[in-house]
């Protein structure tokens, strides 16, 4: 039996990186790519992408397929239609569960280079990384500027003139764990909206494995990362009146390390075993 997978976009999209380049490497007779022909065993995997084509073909020729969603793009049809001829569908959290209730939960696996902050001399420096989504930043900037912090938004290089009342870096993947690490905490924001609280806990677990104490939102994989992890103080409800003085702890990182890539490919083994 072989896995193949065709990933949603190149390494430098969080999403493909963290659920299927950072994660094959740990899976035996797993590959990027697609062969010219399938044989009845093989597993096919498809990371939200529109590939009705490919699906049929490797379902005409006796292999299964696994549809991954990790986007709540349950309101448009094409996505929908992929989900429904696949012979499986995974997810990428449990707030998917009101679509598909049976589906498994892929994680994503934890997106860290392996840099620690060492310095925890206050510099008043929040940290904030995302592509776009200036309006995130925006809505809880002002309660960190009134107690004198600064704001690090570290975003795609075609967006940092929108966020120039920052301290702004580009998002390149072998410096934002560095500079995320020179700030004092990390802030993550989210509406309450559907495409928002289905996403994943990745941002979180990056922050505490670098060492960094995250101030976040509700939704339903932080509170699950709460749930377990038992760190509570950190889920904001109102941002203009939260303590931000909760320091990092080594459990926190003890935690995220349960999202390395190799945890991570033994989900999509117990994945392949119900097909």
């Amino acid at each position: 039996m072989s896995v193949y997978f065709i990933p949603w976009g190149a390494k430098n999209i969080a999403s493909s990186r963290l659920r299927v380049f950072n994660v094959v490497p740990y899976m035996k007779d797993a590959i990027i790519g697609t062969p010219d022909s399938y044989k009845s065993g093989d597993v096919l995997i498809i990371q939200k992408a529109l590939r009705r084509d490919e699906m049929a073909k490797a379902q005409a020729q006796g292999a299964k397929v696994i549809y991954d969603i990790d986007d709540n793009y349950m309101d448009k049809r094409d996505f929908v239609e992929m989900c429904e001829n696949a012979d499986l569908v995974t997810v990428g959290s449990s707030y998917f569960h009101r679509y598909f209730p049976d589906a498994p939960v892929i994680d994503d696996s934890l997106d860290w280079d392996g840099t620690k902050k060492r310095d925890y001399t206050p510099s008043k420096l929040v940290g904030w990384h995302g592509y776009g989504n200036l309006n995130y930043i925006q809505a809880v900037a002002p309660e960190f500027e009134k107690q004198g912090y600064k704001i690090r938004s570290i975003v795609g290089g075609e967006y940092m003139g929108h966020y120039t009342q920052y301290d702004v870096k580009e998002w390149q993947l072998d410096t934002i764990d560095k500079h995320l690490s020179e700030c004092d905490l990390v802030a993550i924001y989210l509406p309450d909206d559907d495409f928002s609280q289905a996403k994943g806990m990745n941002k979180l677990i990056k922050s505490w494995a670098i060492g960094l104490p995250c101030y976040f939102s509700y939704m339903p994989e932080y509170d699950r990362v709460v749930r377990e992890s038992g760190m509570t103080g950190f889920m904001v409800r109102n941002w203009d009146m939260h303590d931000f003085s909760k320091p990092w702890v080594p459990e926190m990182r003890k935690y995220a390390m349960k999202f390395h890539p190799k945890h991570i490919a033994k989900q999509w083994e117990d994945a392949i075993k119900l097909l």
